[in-house]
Protein backbone atom coordinates (compact mmCIF):
# COMPACT_ATOMS: atom_id res chain seq x y z
CA UNK A 1 0.00 0.00 0.00
CA UNK A 2 3.18 2.47 0.71
CA UNK A 3 4.20 1.75 -2.65
CA UNK A 4 1.88 4.25 -4.63
CA UNK A 5 2.79 6.86 -2.21
CA UNK A 6 5.99 7.28 -4.42
CA UNK A 7 5.31 8.14 -7.48
CA UNK A 8 3.23 10.59 -6.22
CA UNK A 9 5.90 12.15 -4.35
CA UNK A 10 7.88 12.18 -7.27
CA UNK A 11 5.30 13.98 -9.66
CA UNK A 12 5.04 16.66 -6.62
CA UNK A 13 8.54 17.42 -6.47
CA UNK A 14 8.68 18.08 -10.44
CA UNK A 15 5.85 20.37 -10.15
CA UNK A 16 7.40 22.04 -7.76
CA UNK A 17 10.93 22.53 -9.86
CA UNK A 18 8.89 23.65 -12.75
CA UNK A 19 6.92 26.27 -10.82
CA UNK A 20 10.18 27.50 -9.05
CA UNK A 21 12.13 27.89 -12.50
CA UNK A 22 9.52 29.32 -13.93
CA UNK A 23 8.95 31.81 -10.79
CA UNK A 24 12.97 32.55 -10.90
CA UNK A 25 12.63 33.28 -13.99
CA UNK A 26 9.86 35.69 -14.14
CA UNK A 27 11.89 37.51 -11.69
CA UNK A 28 15.27 37.47 -13.51
CA UNK A 29 13.18 39.22 -16.47
CA UNK A 30 11.26 41.63 -14.34
CA UNK A 31 14.75 42.64 -12.79
CA UNK A 32 16.50 43.54 -16.37
CA UNK A 33 13.52 45.19 -17.94
CA UNK A 34 13.94 47.65 -14.22
CA UNK A 35 17.22 48.40 -14.81
CA UNK A 36 16.61 48.96 -18.72
CA UNK A 37 13.66 50.99 -17.61
CA UNK A 38 15.96 52.69 -15.25
CA UNK A 39 19.24 53.16 -17.77
CA UNK A 40 16.09 54.89 -20.02
CA UNK A 41 15.08 56.98 -17.09
CA UNK A 42 18.67 58.45 -16.81
CA UNK A 43 19.94 58.26 -20.50
CA UNK A 44 16.63 60.68 -20.61
CA UNK A 45 17.56 63.16 -18.08
CA UNK A 46 21.11 63.40 -19.56
CA UNK A 47 19.58 64.07 -23.27
CA UNK A 48 17.23 66.81 -21.58
CA UNK A 49 19.96 68.74 -20.04
CA UNK A 50 22.27 68.68 -22.84
CA UNK A 51 19.24 70.11 -24.88
CA UNK A 52 19.11 72.52 -22.13
CA UNK A 53 22.90 73.07 -22.51
CA UNK A 54 22.62 73.50 -26.40
CA UNK A 55 19.17 75.79 -25.83
CA UNK A 56 21.81 77.99 -22.86
CA UNK A 57 19.05 77.47 -20.72
CA UNK A 58 21.70 76.67 -17.38
CA UNK A 59 19.48 76.68 -14.60
CA UNK A 60 17.50 73.50 -15.98
CA UNK A 61 20.48 72.16 -17.81
CA UNK A 62 22.06 72.02 -13.90
CA UNK A 63 19.14 70.86 -12.16
CA UNK A 64 19.01 67.88 -14.89
CA UNK A 65 22.55 66.62 -14.76
CA UNK A 66 22.52 67.13 -11.11
CA UNK A 67 19.13 64.52 -10.92
CA UNK A 68 21.26 62.14 -13.43
CA UNK A 69 23.97 61.83 -12.18
CA UNK A 70 24.30 61.11 -8.40
CA UNK A 71 27.21 62.74 -6.69
CA UNK A 72 30.23 60.22 -5.46
CA UNK A 73 34.16 60.63 -6.10
CA UNK A 74 33.71 59.01 -9.68
CA UNK A 75 31.66 61.81 -11.06
CA UNK A 76 33.03 64.60 -9.49
CA UNK A 77 35.10 65.80 -11.85
CA UNK A 78 31.99 65.77 -14.23
CA UNK A 79 29.58 68.11 -11.92
CA UNK A 80 33.03 69.89 -11.82
CA UNK A 81 33.40 70.69 -15.48
CA UNK A 82 29.81 71.48 -15.34
CA UNK A 83 29.91 74.09 -13.26
CA UNK A 84 33.03 75.31 -15.23
CA UNK A 85 30.99 75.75 -18.40
CA UNK A 86 28.16 76.87 -17.10
CA UNK A 87 30.78 79.78 -15.39
CA UNK A 88 32.03 80.38 -18.69
CA UNK A 89 28.96 80.69 -20.70
CA UNK A 90 28.04 84.00 -17.89
CA UNK A 91 25.66 81.26 -16.21
CA UNK A 92 27.08 82.28 -12.69
CA UNK A 93 23.95 81.09 -10.44
CA UNK A 94 23.63 77.73 -12.19
CA UNK A 95 27.45 77.39 -11.75
CA UNK A 96 26.93 78.43 -8.08
CA UNK A 97 24.01 75.44 -7.71
CA UNK A 98 25.98 72.81 -9.33
CA UNK A 99 28.97 73.39 -7.04
CA UNK A 100 26.62 73.84 -3.54
CA UNK A 101 24.84 70.89 -4.78
CA UNK A 102 28.18 68.92 -4.31
CA UNK A 103 29.41 70.54 -0.93
CA UNK A 104 25.83 68.88 0.23
CA UNK A 105 26.92 65.53 -0.80
CA UNK A 106 27.98 63.40 2.47
CA UNK A 107 30.66 61.20 -0.10
CA UNK A 108 33.17 63.20 -0.58
CA UNK A 109 36.42 63.76 1.07
CA UNK A 110 38.39 66.24 2.39
CA UNK A 111 40.50 66.86 -0.67
CA UNK A 112 37.37 66.93 -2.48
CA UNK A 113 35.44 69.16 -0.28
CA UNK A 114 38.45 72.00 -0.87
CA UNK A 115 38.33 71.75 -4.24
CA UNK A 116 34.77 72.41 -4.65
CA UNK A 117 35.09 74.94 -2.08
CA UNK A 118 37.53 76.73 -4.58
CA UNK A 119 35.29 76.40 -7.74
CA UNK A 120 33.04 77.67 -5.46
CA UNK A 121 34.94 80.56 -4.53
CA UNK A 122 35.66 81.73 -7.97
CA UNK A 123 31.94 81.72 -9.22
CA UNK A 124 31.67 84.08 -6.04
CA UNK A 125 34.32 86.11 -7.70
CA UNK A 126 32.60 86.37 -10.56
CA UNK A 127 29.11 86.89 -9.68
CA UNK A 128 30.87 89.82 -7.16
CA UNK A 129 29.75 87.98 -3.91
CA UNK A 130 33.69 89.21 -2.99
CA UNK A 131 33.26 88.66 0.98
CA UNK A 132 32.07 84.51 0.64
CA UNK A 133 34.74 84.51 -2.09
CA UNK A 134 37.10 85.95 0.53
CA UNK A 135 35.83 83.38 3.24
CA UNK A 136 36.38 80.38 1.03
CA UNK A 137 39.53 81.17 -0.18
CA UNK A 138 40.83 81.85 2.89
CA UNK A 139 39.32 78.60 4.06
CA UNK A 140 41.02 77.24 1.27
CA UNK A 141 44.73 78.34 2.19
CA UNK A 142 44.50 75.87 4.83
CA UNK A 143 44.12 72.39 2.48
CA UNK A 144 45.98 69.74 2.43
CA UNK A 145 46.78 69.69 -1.26
CA UNK A 146 49.22 72.47 -2.07
CA UNK A 147 48.20 72.93 -5.33
CA UNK A 148 44.89 73.95 -4.09
CA UNK A 149 46.56 75.91 -1.69
CA UNK A 150 48.35 77.45 -4.57
CA UNK A 151 45.38 78.27 -6.43
CA UNK A 152 43.39 79.91 -3.32
CA UNK A 153 46.43 82.41 -2.69
CA UNK A 154 46.29 83.25 -6.55
CA UNK A 155 42.54 83.72 -6.69
CA UNK A 156 42.47 86.08 -3.43
CA UNK A 157 45.58 87.74 -4.30
CA UNK A 158 44.03 88.41 -7.53
CA UNK A 159 40.77 90.08 -5.40
CA UNK A 160 42.61 91.84 -3.28
CA UNK A 161 44.59 93.45 -6.51
CA UNK A 162 40.82 94.25 -8.25
CA UNK A 163 39.86 95.74 -4.94
CA UNK A 164 43.19 97.69 -4.27
CA UNK A 165 43.76 96.37 -1.09
CA UNK A 166 47.30 96.35 -1.16
CA UNK A 167 48.58 95.85 2.09
CA UNK A 168 46.50 92.67 2.55
CA UNK A 169 47.94 91.49 -0.34
CA UNK A 170 51.02 91.70 1.05
CA UNK A 171 50.41 90.12 3.77
CA UNK A 172 48.80 87.19 2.47
CA UNK A 173 51.94 86.52 0.21
CA UNK A 174 53.70 86.75 3.40
CA UNK A 175 51.81 84.33 5.56
CA UNK A 176 50.69 81.64 2.14
CA UNK A 177 53.67 82.10 0.08
CA UNK A 178 55.12 78.76 -0.46
CA UNK A 179 59.12 79.56 0.22
CA UNK A 180 62.41 79.12 -0.10
CA UNK A 181 65.41 79.57 2.20
CA UNK A 182 62.79 82.09 3.92
CA UNK A 183 61.98 84.49 0.65
CA UNK A 184 58.80 84.60 -1.49
CA UNK A 185 59.38 83.64 -4.68
CA UNK A 186 60.24 85.97 -6.98
CA UNK A 187 57.17 86.52 -8.65
CA UNK A 188 55.43 86.99 -5.87
CA UNK A 189 58.12 89.13 -4.29
CA UNK A 190 57.44 91.55 -7.26
CA UNK A 191 53.73 91.53 -7.08
CA UNK A 192 54.26 92.64 -3.49
CA UNK A 193 56.96 94.96 -4.76
CA UNK A 194 54.30 96.71 -7.06
CA UNK A 195 51.48 96.88 -3.96
CA UNK A 196 54.06 98.83 -2.24
CA UNK A 197 54.39 101.10 -4.87
CA UNK A 198 50.87 101.52 -5.64
CA UNK A 199 50.51 102.35 -1.56
CA UNK A 200 53.73 104.84 -2.24
CA UNK A 201 52.35 106.77 -4.69
CA UNK A 202 48.40 107.15 -2.51
CA UNK A 203 50.79 108.36 0.20
CA UNK A 204 52.72 111.29 -2.40
CA UNK A 205 49.45 112.33 -3.66
CA UNK A 206 48.27 112.97 0.26
CA UNK A 207 51.93 114.17 1.06
CA UNK A 208 52.40 111.66 3.27
CA UNK A 209 56.23 111.92 1.97
CA UNK A 210 57.52 109.74 5.00
CA UNK A 211 55.16 107.22 4.72
CA UNK A 212 56.01 107.04 1.06
CA UNK A 213 59.59 106.48 1.78
CA UNK A 214 58.81 103.83 3.80
CA UNK A 215 57.28 102.16 1.60
CA UNK A 216 58.80 102.68 -1.71
CA UNK A 217 62.20 101.05 0.66
CA UNK A 218 59.34 98.05 1.60
CA UNK A 219 59.16 97.77 -2.14
CA UNK A 220 63.31 97.58 -2.68
CA UNK A 221 63.04 95.33 -0.04
CA UNK A 222 60.81 92.84 -2.06
CA UNK A 223 62.59 93.61 -5.35
CA UNK A 224 65.58 95.46 -5.63
CA UNK A 225 65.48 95.78 -9.34
CA UNK A 226 62.03 97.26 -9.28
CA UNK A 227 62.65 100.22 -11.46
CA UNK A 228 59.37 101.74 -10.84
CA UNK A 229 60.14 102.06 -6.99
CA UNK A 230 63.26 104.18 -7.95
CA UNK A 231 61.46 106.12 -10.51
CA UNK A 232 58.63 107.06 -7.20
CA UNK A 233 62.00 107.03 -5.14
CA UNK A 234 63.45 110.30 -7.39
CA UNK A 235 59.31 111.81 -8.22
CA UNK A 236 59.67 112.19 -3.90
CA UNK A 237 63.12 113.89 -4.16
CA UNK A 238 61.54 116.85 -6.43
CA UNK A 239 58.55 117.13 -4.19
CA UNK A 240 60.90 117.75 -1.27
CA UNK A 241 63.16 120.06 -3.40
CA UNK A 242 65.96 117.69 -3.81
CA UNK A 243 66.42 118.50 -7.43
CA UNK A 244 70.53 117.22 -7.28
CA UNK A 245 69.46 113.70 -5.45
CA UNK A 246 66.68 113.42 -8.07
CA UNK A 247 69.20 113.93 -10.96
CA UNK A 248 71.50 111.21 -9.86
CA UNK A 249 68.91 108.90 -9.35
CA UNK A 250 67.86 109.67 -12.96
CA UNK A 251 70.99 109.08 -14.23
CA UNK A 252 71.85 105.58 -12.46
CA UNK A 253 68.23 104.40 -13.29
CA UNK A 254 69.28 105.23 -17.07
CA UNK A 255 72.41 103.69 -16.69
CA UNK A 256 71.52 100.44 -15.71
CA UNK A 257 69.22 100.11 -18.71
CA UNK A 258 66.17 101.21 -18.03
CA UNK A 259 63.98 101.71 -21.53
CA UNK A 260 60.73 103.51 -19.00
CA UNK A 261 61.11 107.30 -20.98
CA UNK A 262 58.05 108.18 -20.62
CA UNK A 263 57.77 108.74 -16.71
CA UNK A 264 61.56 109.28 -16.58
CA UNK A 265 61.31 112.16 -19.22
CA UNK A 266 58.93 114.04 -16.79
CA UNK A 267 60.94 113.86 -14.18
CA UNK A 268 63.82 114.70 -16.45
CA UNK A 269 62.20 117.75 -17.61
CA UNK A 270 61.24 118.96 -14.00
CA UNK A 271 64.75 118.89 -13.10
CA UNK A 272 65.56 120.93 -15.87
CA UNK A 273 63.10 123.27 -14.76
CA UNK A 274 64.01 123.46 -11.15
CA UNK A 275 67.38 123.80 -11.95
CA UNK A 276 67.42 127.01 -13.85
CA UNK A 277 67.41 125.73 -17.31
CA UNK A 278 70.87 124.86 -17.01
CA UNK A 279 72.74 124.23 -19.85
CA UNK A 280 74.79 121.55 -18.98
CA UNK A 281 71.79 119.65 -18.50
CA UNK A 282 69.94 120.78 -21.26
CA UNK A 283 72.79 119.51 -23.78
CA UNK A 284 72.23 116.22 -21.09
CA UNK A 285 68.60 115.49 -22.55
CA UNK A 286 70.15 117.03 -26.37
CA UNK A 287 72.27 113.57 -25.65
CA UNK A 288 69.28 111.30 -24.33
CA UNK A 289 67.06 112.40 -26.74
CA UNK A 290 68.71 111.60 -29.68
CA UNK A 291 71.08 108.13 -28.55
CA UNK A 292 67.33 106.90 -27.45
CA UNK A 293 64.79 108.42 -29.22
CA UNK A 294 63.15 109.89 -26.53
CA UNK A 295 60.24 112.27 -28.25
CA UNK A 296 59.18 113.27 -25.08
CA UNK A 297 62.12 114.88 -24.43
CA UNK A 298 62.36 116.71 -27.95
CA UNK A 299 59.59 120.03 -27.01
CA UNK A 300 61.87 121.08 -24.48
CA UNK A 301 65.65 120.48 -25.65
CA UNK A 302 64.35 121.79 -29.00
CA UNK A 303 63.07 125.14 -27.38
CA UNK A 304 65.95 125.21 -25.32
CA UNK A 305 67.95 124.89 -28.23
CA UNK A 306 66.43 127.78 -30.03
CA UNK A 307 67.45 130.09 -27.17
CA UNK A 308 71.00 129.43 -27.81
CA UNK A 309 71.51 128.96 -31.39
CA UNK A 310 68.55 128.43 -34.39
CA UNK A 311 70.89 126.57 -36.59
CA UNK A 312 72.12 123.98 -33.77
CA UNK A 313 68.39 123.68 -33.00
CA UNK A 314 68.02 122.60 -36.57
CA UNK A 315 70.62 120.28 -36.68
CA UNK A 316 68.75 118.67 -33.43
CA UNK A 317 65.93 118.15 -35.01
CA UNK A 318 67.68 116.63 -37.76
CA UNK A 319 69.92 113.96 -36.09
CA UNK A 320 66.28 113.30 -33.88
CA UNK A 321 65.01 112.35 -37.49
CA UNK A 322 67.97 110.36 -38.76
CA UNK A 323 68.57 108.25 -35.49
CA UNK A 324 65.09 107.23 -34.86
CA UNK A 325 62.54 107.86 -37.12
CA UNK A 326 61.25 110.38 -35.05
CA UNK A 327 57.89 111.83 -36.23
CA UNK A 328 58.07 114.95 -33.73
CA UNK A 329 61.44 115.79 -35.00
CA UNK A 330 60.06 115.93 -38.69
CA UNK A 331 57.05 117.74 -38.06
CA UNK A 332 59.22 120.22 -36.08
CA UNK A 333 60.98 120.81 -39.11
CA UNK A 334 58.20 120.83 -41.41
CA UNK A 335 57.04 123.60 -39.78
CA UNK A 336 59.66 125.66 -40.11
CA UNK A 337 59.36 128.67 -42.52
CA UNK A 338 62.25 128.91 -43.97
CA UNK A 339 63.05 125.44 -45.17
CA UNK A 340 62.69 124.77 -49.16
CA UNK A 341 59.71 122.22 -48.80
CA UNK A 342 56.63 124.45 -48.74
CA UNK A 343 54.80 122.42 -51.45
CA UNK A 344 55.05 119.18 -50.21
CA UNK A 345 54.72 120.57 -46.29
CA UNK A 346 50.97 119.59 -46.52
CA UNK A 347 51.44 115.90 -47.24
CA UNK A 348 53.82 115.52 -45.25
CA UNK A 349 52.36 116.82 -41.91
CA UNK A 350 49.37 114.72 -42.60
CA UNK A 351 51.34 111.74 -43.16
CA UNK A 352 53.54 112.16 -40.06
CA UNK A 353 50.24 113.30 -38.06
CA UNK A 354 48.27 110.26 -39.25
CA UNK A 355 51.21 107.91 -38.54
CA UNK A 356 51.55 109.64 -34.90
CA UNK A 357 47.75 108.69 -34.18
CA UNK A 358 47.92 104.88 -34.99
CA UNK A 359 51.55 104.23 -33.55
CA UNK A 360 51.01 102.63 -30.01
CA UNK A 361 54.26 103.53 -28.41
CA UNK A 362 53.82 100.77 -25.52
CA UNK A 363 54.10 97.22 -25.47
CA UNK A 364 53.89 94.40 -22.89
CA UNK A 365 56.40 91.86 -23.06
CA UNK A 366 54.64 89.38 -21.38
CA UNK A 367 52.07 89.46 -24.21
CA UNK A 368 52.24 91.85 -26.66
CA UNK A 369 49.58 93.88 -25.70
CA UNK A 370 50.31 97.22 -26.89
CA UNK A 371 48.78 100.92 -25.54
CA UNK A 372 48.88 104.82 -26.32
CA UNK A 373 50.23 105.27 -22.47
CA UNK A 374 52.09 102.82 -19.85
CA UNK A 375 50.45 100.37 -18.23
CA UNK A 376 52.60 99.09 -14.77
CA UNK A 377 49.42 96.31 -14.40
CA UNK A 378 49.46 94.65 -18.17
CA UNK A 379 45.46 95.23 -19.15
CA UNK A 380 45.48 91.62 -21.06
CA UNK A 381 47.93 89.05 -18.97
CA UNK A 382 47.83 91.08 -15.42
CA UNK A 383 51.45 90.89 -15.47
CA UNK A 384 53.18 93.17 -12.81
CA UNK A 385 56.43 95.76 -14.85
CA UNK A 386 56.42 94.08 -17.85
CA UNK A 387 55.48 97.52 -19.86
CA UNK A 388 58.32 98.54 -22.55
CA UNK A 389 58.83 100.90 -24.99
CA UNK A 390 58.13 99.96 -28.88
CA UNK A 391 61.05 99.98 -30.58
CA UNK A 392 60.28 101.74 -34.13
CA UNK A 393 62.83 101.22 -37.44
CA UNK A 394 65.58 103.96 -38.08
CA UNK A 395 65.41 106.76 -40.04
CA UNK A 396 68.00 105.13 -42.26
CA UNK A 397 66.10 102.62 -43.10
CA UNK A 398 62.86 104.52 -44.00
CA UNK A 399 65.35 106.41 -46.34
CA UNK A 400 65.93 110.26 -46.38
CA UNK A 401 62.81 112.36 -46.67
CA UNK A 402 63.92 116.04 -45.80
CA UNK A 403 67.10 117.79 -46.46
CA UNK A 404 67.56 121.06 -44.11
Amino acid sequence: MDFWILPLLLILLLAAYYIGRRVQRRRSRQRRQDRHLIFDSKAQQYISGLNYLLNEEGDAAAEAFIDALPVSRQTLQTHLSLGRMLRKNGEISSAIRTHQSLLASPYLEADDVDLVQLELAVNYVVAGLLDRAEALLKDSLKAHDPRIRAQALEHLVALYREEKEWQKAIEVINRHAERRFGRATEDWALQQSHFSCEMAEQSIARGAYQEAQRQLRAALAFDKRCQRAQLLQAKLQLLQGDYVSAHKRLKKLILSGSDLWEPMADLLVQVYQQCGYSETILLELRELSVNYGVEQLLPVVYQGMLALDKEQARCYLQDMFEASASSAALLEILADQEQEIATLRPLFQGYVIAQKESQMPHICSSCGYSSQQLYWLCPTCKSWGKGRRNIKPKAAELGRVVNP
